[in-house]
């Protein structure tokens, strides 16, 4: 089994990808959705329930913080 990190929109294209490593090949699916400020906790939390069911492994971090002391 391959461990694979995915840039993950949430859209038909990547949700696709998620089901297809993990469920086809067996690998296991980090899916990673960058929030630039674009989207709110209930679209995020949609995003991360879609990965979660297409076969994701559940993963938690947040620097939204740390991005923004940067600017």
């Amino acid at each position: 089994m391959k461990r694979v990190l995915l840039a993950y929109s949430g859209g038909l294209d990547t949700s696709f990808l998620v089901a297809w490593l993990a469920r086809h090949e067996g690998h296991e699916v980090t899916a990673v959705t960058v929030d630039c400020g674009g989207l709110s906790t209930g679209e995020m939390e949609e995003i991360r329930a879609r990965a979660l069911a297409l076969g994701a492994q559940e993963r938690s971090e947040e620097h939204t913080s740390e991005i923004q002391s940067r600017q």
